[in-house]
């Protein structure tokens, strides 16, 4: 009988005691390994960041390499707990070793990368790393209108059409970009997604809310007529700098003021040309400034002057700052975020007299009270669960 009461407990045991939640072992994080080339200011970097800060910890282990980390202007928005490994090269053509060397020490489910021609290195080493690790690029431009002009279009497009399929999923900011990808490059769209930035409204409305910079105050320093308009970006040519400085000397209006935000090779000859049109009082070149929130939400608008673009980050934090748009019909995101807005402009032309033409018709009225634009398919919440439930998927095992 006592026999019989052990065989009996030692059932119940194996059987019948124990939960069967207790006995699933709870899902393994993903890894995922975020690359950049710098830290420096810039709209993909700030992507990344907002991204690295939503993601749940609980479901991702993640990591963020950097191809040279000096000077890492965004040194403080990298959020606690994240790991920052400095790949110590100078170019991304150099970083190749590197990162076939972190990625085998680390073997991440996913290696992640924002930009475009690090796409293409991460492409291009991809035989050579281990296969359970999947590539995801986030392309940042419309190809099809980069192209156009560049001496080195041959080579870009080879280059693209070689490479990118490599990837196992490429990420797409808008339709504009992903049909270039389609019709320039001659890609696939079958492993191509389209997901849009994301902007964290409550961070950029909470720091839209500090302090002016004193010489920006412009409630006693200047005359009310004053029309303020701000500006952001690198000093490169897409960004189409010259074409606001030459609009704002075709409207030969004293009154108009432009505030550019940012840094970049082209700072001497932009400004010179602001000299050259007379108009050199009227531009300000404010450098990089890691908040410039404060200087969107005192703007009467703030002007995108691009030739084209990808999903220009900075226009959504202008939003959310809730201040207007006036922009160029660039290539890219800029009719999916502003057609139909109220309060926003879209120039005829990606030229200097179309968008002076857009910013005489602009009723600048509008500015009088604090505006609020709908933004749910741009905020962290929306967008990080897309990026989340792609990284889920990506190369998992099948339940």
């Amino acid at each position: 009988m006592a026999a019989e009461t052990e065989v009996t407990q030692d059932r119940n045991t194996v059987s019948g005691d124990v939960s069967p939640l207790e006995s699933i072992a709870p899902p393994r994080r993903r890894s995922v390994l975020f690359v950049l080339p710098t830290l420096h200011g810039g709209g993909a970097e700030r992507v990344v960041l907002t991204i690295l800060r939503h993601l749940d910890r609980h479901l991702f282990e993640v990591s963020l390499a950097v191809v040279d980390a000096r000077k890492p202007v965004f040194a403080a928005d990298l959020p606690q707990g994240i790991e920052v490994i400095d790949l110590g090269c100078t170019r991304v053509r150099y970083s190749g070793a590197a990162l076939i060397r972190l990625i085998w020490e680390r073997r991440p489910d996913i290696v992640f990368c924002a930009l475009g021609h690090l796409n293409l290195q991460l492409a291009l080493i991809k035989p050579l790393l281990p296969r359970s690790t999947k590539l995801i690029a986030r392309e940042t431009i419309v190809m099809s209108s980069y192209l156009i002009g560049n001496r080195f279009s041959r080579a870009w497009k080879f280059a693209y059409r070689f490479l990118l399929p490599r990837c196992d999923a490429i990420i797409c900011q808008s339709q504009d970009m992903k049909d270039g990808l389609v019709s320039a490059i001659g890609l696939s769209s079958k492993n191509m997604m389209v997901v849009q930035n994301p902007v964290d409204i409550k961070r950029v409305r909470e720091l839209s809310n500090e302090p002016l910079e004193p010489d920006f105050r412009h409630d006693s320093s200047v005359d009310t007529s004053t029309i303020r308009l701000v500006a952001a970006g690198r000093l490169v040519w897409q960004k189409g700098f010259d074409l606001l400085i030459e609009a704002i000397a075709l409207l030969g209006n004293s009154c108009f003021h432009a505030t550019i935000v940012g840094q970049g090779q082209l700072r001497g000859e932009l400004e010179k040309l602001a000299m050259q049109l007379g108009v050199g009082p009227q531009i300000h070149f404010l450098g990089f400034r890691s908040n410039p929130y404060p200087l969107f939400k005192s703007a009467d608008a703030f002007v995108l002057s691009s030739r084209f673009e990808g999903m220009p980050n900075v226009v959504l934090e202008a939003l959310a700052c809730g201040t207007g748009v006036i922009a160029t019909p660039a290539p890219g995101g800029i009719h999916e975020l502003l057609q139909g807005r109220p309060c926003c402009a879209i120039a005829k032309s990606v030229s200097a007299r179309s968008l002076a033409e857009a910013l005489e018709r602009y009723d600048f009225r509008n500015r009088a009270n604090h505006l609020e634009f709908e933004l749910d398919d741009y905020t962290v919440e929306t967008v990080c669960s897309r990026y989340a439930n792609i990284f889920s998927t990506i190369g998992a095992e099948p339940p």
